[in-house]
């Protein structure tokens, strides 16, 4: 049985996110969480940034309210790059909602 670290994943799914290959880091990321392969919290973060690079809007909105579920801290980074995904598709109403579910979840 072959062991790969968790920073390998990150590090996978960040190079997903540079290369704007947002499926395949959604990918890693799910096959992450139902191995439960570590902490994911590198991993969505990958995720989120990949979907934003890669135009998808809708995808950083599913990571983001699968995350604010989740007991895993979000980083402001991450707040950041799904604000940024909404901006740029032309949904300011999003915008308000990640920042209002955020803050619910604090």
């Amino acid at each position: 049985k072959v062991t790969v670290k968790v920073s390998r994943y990150h590090a996978a799914i960040r190079a997903c996110g540079k290369s704007k290959q947002w499926g395949r880091a959604l990918k890693l990321l799910d096959w992450m969480r139902e191995h439960g392969i570590g902490s994911i919290f590198f991993g969505l973060n990958g995720a989120i940034i990949a979907c934003e690079k890669g135009g998808q809007w809708q995808k950083v909105i599913e990571i983001v309210e699968m995350w604010l579920r989740s007991e895993v801290p979000v980083s402001v980074a991450s707040l950041n790059a799904a604000i940024k995904a909404c901006e740029k598709g032309g949904q300011w109403q999003k915008v308000i909602e990640i920042v209002e579910m955020w803050l619910r979840s604090e």
